[in-house]
């Protein structure tokens, strides 16, 4: 559009001239004032000739309007009717750019808003995450952002001038991003872009059955689903088989193990001690304990009562927190998976909360996380008192039904195949158990020297609790496993040291 301006007005500035009279016959109409004639005289001076000509600057602008619609009606189709949808979007796009007075702070609310208008929504989706490389897009893997994007500009609404443009034209954000094979019964996305009737009909229609959208709502311009959200709540499905006692277990027998009552009652103590606000750089990559983005809040975290899906018995793990680093659930329900096997207390979880960094801290699959629910409480009440214009309540009522539906009829009963088919958790378990946790190690952690004396060696060390340990009340009392010991008094290998590895 700017280049098309350009050429339109170019020639009007070059024939200003500090030299001899301007004629724009070929620009201003015979019949316009005098004052618009543009004639200017030698010694006369010229700057009353630009103004006269910004006079004129919105007819050219309009006609690289006109250029730019035709281009893109070339660009979708022969004729209007073939690509109807494209080319209104279009329209409604140049149209509003050079029209501030219809930006979306000027029009008023309506129930029934006006098709193709721009405006900001918070887009209601949710995705089996199995096929995919993560939510977030990511040049050449195939996302399920990707995927969005091309149903968006097929159903009209983003135009192809924007396509791409995801800070600058779009302003896209996800409330939650999650990982490769991890899925969500609903997750929300803000971006900007054109109200086209039946939406979520026609979007649903171009994409994967395993990518559904809900709904959408209108936000204020302002609104981020990453910032506006103020938790996110996963579920960890896994089947109680898992939990099992090992044979380290002296505090449950394995003969005639079920999951009843008792064990569950173990497991909510274990995950107990994740809440509150801690440093996680144990279960993330690539964090050390002193760097601030580790701390996150956990605010509840329970297992549920047991149920069968598939002939198979299974367990939900729940948990809400304001944010998570990456990875940080499956590594949380992994440390769980081992500490309730081997009959440990909350204190291996608190210790991992201390320095150093334990390396031998495994994932569970992705495959059994998924993305629950968020909460916009704090700006559906804000909303609610302060009616900013067309912003709706993410209320979720009227998407509720169909979640639900996606979630019983395709996450969960998918998840329950593939342990059927694969046994991807027993794979998984007996991967690891071949590394195992070290709990002596671990729970060294929350002891620490009393002087630097000490800490030299120069004399028989006599320890005292790490804060955290103090603050919990934590049983330092370490007494290694046989399996601990077989694994500390093993001779291991010496390593080969590749001169180019660091």
């Amino acid at each position: 559009r700017a280049r098309a301006t350009a050429t339109l007005i170019a020639p009007m500035f070059q024939r200003i001239s500090s030299a001899g009279y301007l004629k724009m016959s070929n620009h201003i109409d015979d019949g316009a004032p005098p004052a618009k004639r543009m004639k200017v005289a030698e010694s006369a001076e010229t700057g009353p000739a630009i103004p006269a000509l910004l006079d004129q600057l919105p007819k050219y602008v309009q006609q690289a309007n006109e250029e730019e619609i035709m281009h893109m009606k070339e660009k979708h189709g022969v004729n209007r009717e073939e690509n109807k949808v494209a080319v209104e979007a279009a329209e409604d796009e140049s149209h509003t750019k050079n029209n501030p007075d219809l930006s979306s702070s000027s029009v008023p609310s309506s129930s029934t808003p006006k098709p193709f208008l721009k405006r900001k929504v918070a887009m209601v989706v949710g995705y089996l995450g199995y096929k995919y490389q993560g939510l977030q897009r990511n040049p050449g893997a195939i996302t399920i952002e990707a995927l969005l994007e091309a149903a968006l500009c097929k159903v009209g609404a983003i135009a192809a001038v924007n396509a791409h443009q995801w800070e600058s034209g779009l302003d896209w954000m996800r409330a939650a991003r999650t990982d490769k094979g991890v899925s969500a019964f609903y997750n929300i996305i803000s971006l900007n872009m054109l109200l086209v009737p039946d939406f979520a009909e026609r979007m649903n229609q171009v994409l994967p059955e395993d990518i559904r959208i809900f709904g959408i709502y209108q936000v204020p311009r302002s609104f981020s689903a990453k910032d506006r959200c103020g938790a996110r709540i996963y579920e960890y499905r896994i089947p109680t088989y898992l939990f099992k006692p090992s044979s380290q277990n002296t505090r449950f027998s394995a003969a005639d193990w079920k999951f009843d009552a008792a064990a569950k009652d173990y497991v909510d103590e274990i995950l107990s001690a994740f809440l509150g606000t801690h440093r996680f750089h144990n279960f993330t990559v690539k964090m050390s304990h002193r760097e601030p983005q580790t701390e996150r809040y956990i605010m509840s975290f329970k297992c549920s009562e047991p149920y069968d899906v598939g002939g198979i018995q299974w367990v939900t793990l729940t948990v809400r927190g304001q944010s998570f680093v990456l990875h940080q659930i499956r590594k949380m329900v992994a440390v769980t998976v081992s500490v309730v096997r081997d009959g440990q207390s909350p204190d291996v979880i608190k210790a991992l909360f201390c320095p150093p960094k334990q390396d031998n801290i495994t994932m569970a699959p992705s495959e059994g996380l998924c993305l629950a629910s968020l909460d916009f409480d704090r700006y559906n009440a804000k909303v609610s008192t302060e009616k900013d214009g067309n912003a709706e309540v993410i209320s979720m009522i009227n998407e509720l039904t169909a979640i639900e539906a996606f979630r019983d009829t395709v996450v969960v009963p998918h998840l329950a195949a593939l342990e059927k088919e694969k046994a991807i958790f027993k794979s998984w378990l007996d991967g690891w158990q071949r590394f195992p946790l070290v709990y002596s190690k671990i729970l060294s952690a929350l002891k620490k020297p009393t002087n630097k004396a000490e800490a030299k060696g120069n004399k028989q060390p006599q320890q005292q609790q790490h804060p955290a340990a103090v603050a919990s009340g934590a049983d330092v009392t370490v007494v290694p496993t046989e399996q601990e010991a077989a694994v500390n008094t093993a001779a291991l290998p010496t390593p080969q040291v590749d001169e180019h590895t660091t």
